[in-house]
Order: C-alpha cells, then sequence, then structure tokens
C-alpha cells in the first residue's frame, strides 16, 4: 500500500500489509496518527476491525541521507517516465545555464507558485523551460513546454525550481539536480526543509536572488550529487518486488 492511502491498513487482516513509503514523511507514524480520526474509526467499525495490523515489511524510497535511517526494507526510487516526447531544441547544450520550472498537477491550495518564478526569472541571463505553462505574456527567455515527462527533462537541465512534492524531490535528486523547493502545504515545507538541511538544494520564496545562487552554487551541486550516488546504490524495484512476494506466500 501507498502511505497516503492510509485506509489502506484495514486490509492488513485479510491481506499481507507492505506499507510503500512514496512520502518523504514516515509513513507508518502517518497511518497510527490516522487510525485514530473519526472516518477511520468509523470504517474500522463497520468492518469489525479493532486493531491496525503490524506490517510484514515497510519499504523506504527515501535516501537515509535525506531522512535519516529508517527501519525497512530499502526501495530506490524510480521517476516515473511517462510517455511523452520531448520538445525538438531541448537538447544539452548552449552558453547559457538551463533551468526547469515545474508545478503541481494535483489542483488546491498551494498551486499559484508559477507566476512569481516567472516574475523572478525575467531578464535572467538563463533559458527557462516551464512545464504546463500558464496562458498569458511570458518572458523573453522563458520557454513553456506542456506535459513533458520530467525526468525526460532534468538531464537536459542545470537545477530546478518546484512546488515541494515529494515526488519532484526525490525525481530531482535522482538526477543529482540542485533545486529550489517552494514551500507549501500538507507535506511540502518539511520536504523543502530536508532538501535544503542535506544541502541538495534550497527552500523558501522564489526570488531572483535564490533562484541565481541555485544556479550558480556548486556546494548545491556537488551536494544533490552524492544524493544521486546513494539513490543509484539502493537496491532495484523489481528485485525488491520478487523478494517481497516470495516471503508474503
Amino acid at each position: 500500500m501507498r502511505v497516503l492511502v492510509v485506509a489502506a491498513p484495514l486490509l492488513g487482516h485479510v491481506l499481507p500489509l507492505v506499507p510503500f513509503a512514496t512520502a518523504l514523511v514516515d509513513g507508518v507514524a502517518l497511518v497510527a496518527a490516522t487510525a485514530t480520526a473519526r472516518p477511520m474509526r468509523e470504517a474500522a467499525l463497520r468492518l469489525g476491525v479493532t486493531t491496525v495490523p503490524a506490517p510484514v515489511l515497510r519499504l523506504v524510497t527515501a535516501p537515509p541521507s535525506l531522512v535519516g535511517r529508517q527501519p525497512g526494507q530499502p526501495l530506490r526510487p524510480v521517476p516515473h517516465a511517462g510517455d511523452g516526447p520531448v520538445p525538438a531544441g531541448l537538447e544539452r547544450g548552449g552558453e547559457r545555464p538551463r533551468l526547469l520550472v515545474s508545478h503541481s498537477t494535483v489542483p488546491g491550495p498551494g498551486g499559484g507558485t508559477l507566476r512569481p518564478v516567472l516574475a523572478a526569472v525575467a531578464g535572467l541571463d538563463a533559458d527557462v523551460v516551464v512545464l504546463r505553462a500558464p496562458e498569458g505574456p511570458l518572458p523573453a527567455n522563458v520557454r513553456p513546454v506542456g506535459g513533458v515527462p520530467l525526468p525526460a527533462l532534468l538531464p537536459r537541465a542545470d537545477a530546478i525550481v518546484h512546488h515541494s512534492g515529494a515526488g519532484t524531490v526525490l525525481a530531482a535528486l535522482a538526477f543529482g539536480m540542485p533545486q529550489l523547493a517552494i514551500p507549501g502545504p500538507g507535506d511540502r515545507r518539511h520536504n523543502g526543509e530536508l532538501v535544503a538541511r542535506r544541502g541538495a538544494g534550497l527552500t523558501g520564496a522564489p526570488v531572483r536572488s535564490t533562484i541565481t545562487r541555485l544556479l550558480a552554487d556548486d556546494g548545491l551541486r556537488s551536494a544533490a550529487a552524492e544524493v544521486r550516488a546513494e539513490i543509484a546504490a539502493m537496491p532495484d524495484p523489481a528485485d525488491v518486488a520478487t523478494a517481497v512476494l516470495a516471503g508474503t506466500r
């Protein structure tokens, strides 16, 4: 189960429970805290469940240098590649650095991060590629692209500014990409603070000085490369899946 699907532990009474931490928060602690909430208690009552069963195994995708060592089976986070084509002209090379800008695909609070970023990068000596750009005029150095898979663009850029979602954080780290994680609701502030504490990126408002540092700071790039190597050394998901299935039969 994904730890964000907090009702899934109720199925642990009929199926082996294997929490899969797709977020950077402690998934087991999240489930335990949510189990006391009224909707969960009412659902448990309807199903005749009195306790949340203990997991048979815990899968941990966050690199230890980011979140500390957590009990369970490490599992390499692999960014979803998708199947969208990469627009022409985005090959590596060129005289100026390239900055990616991404934002959440989930509607709701904290989604209005693009306009402040666009204001900050206007006139910056960098090429800026914006995924799912908003309607309206854009700065001359900004190139809008549609829903191109992030892993296809990360190798073609030098840094990324984004909304602090856990999936984007891990994708950037998997490619050794310095990142500016803009704080937001839910777990997003926590995610950005983890990245900044590790030294693999920055967190805070997308102001011009911060973005300039993001592109120029070799220390951020070095730390991000260290995390990339750490992630690459984590066990392959296919191997872990085979072992998990063998152990739960």
